[in-house]
């Protein structure tokens, strides 16, 4: 079980775990973690909504009661097929058929319509980061050396050659170097 939560009270914690007790009588309880909302203002709203829509679940602000789960309230809460946690980074892991699904290809349809009436490059950035997230099109690389002096200059190789693939991607390739002398001969 993963509780998302903006603030965590510890009371709230322990009627959590009392219900989740009461829902599995042999006395085992299973796995549970706590992790507060990622980002803030808006970008926490926009993360909370990609959520709904991965983990087909449902937000609540307070306004559903969670005092006791119930067959009712139980759809609530959506499903993961494994999920990571570490101090600073949680990665949901979920099932492929999510994303054949026809619901989630029009919610992505729904955020690219959402990029051309964006009036900020930051807020059409922001949205083309979060369908790279959905679609599982984003990549970390994490660069490293022996020295500092090395690593920075990794790091610029690196910065470098993902800047060409952008631009590559973006403009098309063009052939160049060696190729028209081989092309001639």
């Amino acid at each position: 079980h993963l509780v998302i939560a903006e603030d965590i009270d510890p009371q709230s914690m322990l009627m959590l775990i009392k219900n989740l007790k009461t829902v599995n009588p042999a006395g085992t309880l299973p796995a549970g973690c706590f992790i507060r909302c990622p980002g803030y203002g808006t970008e926490k709203d926009d993360y909370l909504e990609d959520l709904t829509v991965l983990l087909k679940c449902k937000t609540s602000n307070g306004d559903v009661n969670l005092q006791k789960f119930t067959p009712d309230n139980i759809s609530l809460f959506g499903t993961a097929t494994q999920v990571k946690i570490s101090p600073t980074h949680t990665v949901i892991h979920i099932n492929d058929d999510v994303t054949k699904s026809d619901s989630f290809k029009e919610y992505v349809a729904l955020l690219e319509t959402r990029i051309e009436s964006a009036d900020t490059t930051y807020r059409r950035n922001a949205m083309a980061k979060r369908i790279a997230q959905l679609k599982g099109a984003i990549a970390t690389i994490k660069v490293g050396g022996p020295n500092e002096v090395e690593a920075s200059e990794y790091r610029d190789r690196v910065d470098d050659a993902t800047c060409s693939v952008r631009a590559a991607k973006k403009g098309g390739i063009v052939p160049g170097g060696g190729t028209i002398l081989l092309l001639n001969y």
